[in-house]
């Protein structure tokens, strides 16, 4: 069995998230592809992050009538979620043997050795690195750089877009644009620091 894992915090889920979703199966036809939202991040400011069944319910919207799959094992294992404690759970779930491709942004490679346990990482999956800037990333040994076009966007643009209320129409799937605009997501004043 082979899993590529997309995870982050889905705050909201955008049309890049998609994308590079439907690279990484033209990339790993074989693959199951899981979009992982995150409890709590250890990297990044969760100052303002929205409540994870609404994150999920995103997730829910924006993958309707596709074959990618969410996992919530980040979320209902709670506190800080790490990458190496998903990857062990999937191994002890579905056998050693599972190949598990960890999908990342080449803005992440650099940081790559401040993750919980990178040589477990390193050892029991493999990095699959998409573009996110003009800049060429040194790729870790094993890794797979993705063919993908860039697409500028990210969840914090939305945030912003939302909060000064412009438009967000082509940067989300209409069914969470919907949902955002219905329960008055990202309209309170909020620290991306």
């Amino acid at each position: 069995m082979k899993i590529a894992l997309i995870g982050g915090a889905f705050n909201p889920v955008h049309n890049g998230h998609l994308y590079l979703a439907s690279v990484v199966e033209k990339s790993f036809p074989d693959a199951q592809i899981r979009f992982v939202p995150s409890s709590l991040s250890p990297h990044k400011s969760n100052n303002n992050l929205i409540n994870a069944a609404q994150r999920i319910r995103m997730l829910e919207l924006a993958l309707e009538g596709v074959s990618w799959h969410i996992d919530t094992c980040e979320i209902d294992r709670g506190g800080v979620s790490y990458t190496a404690l998903t990857v062990q759970a999937l191994k002890e779930q579905y056998g050693p043997d599972t190949e598990v491709l960890i999908v990342i942004g080449d803005d992440l490679v650099p940081g790559l050795s401040s993750w919980r346990d990178p040589d477990y990482l390193f050892r029991e999956a493999r990095f699959v690195v998409a573009s996110r800037d003009e800049v060429e990333a040194n790729l870790p040994a094993g890794a797979t750089a993705l063919n993908n076009s860039l697409l500028p966007v990210s969840s914090t643009q939305i945030r912003e877009a939302v909060r000064s209320g412009e438009s967000i129409e082509q940067l989300v799937p209409p069914a969470v644009a919907q949902y955002i605009r219905q329960e008055g997501l990202y309209l309170e004043a909020f620290d991306d620091s």
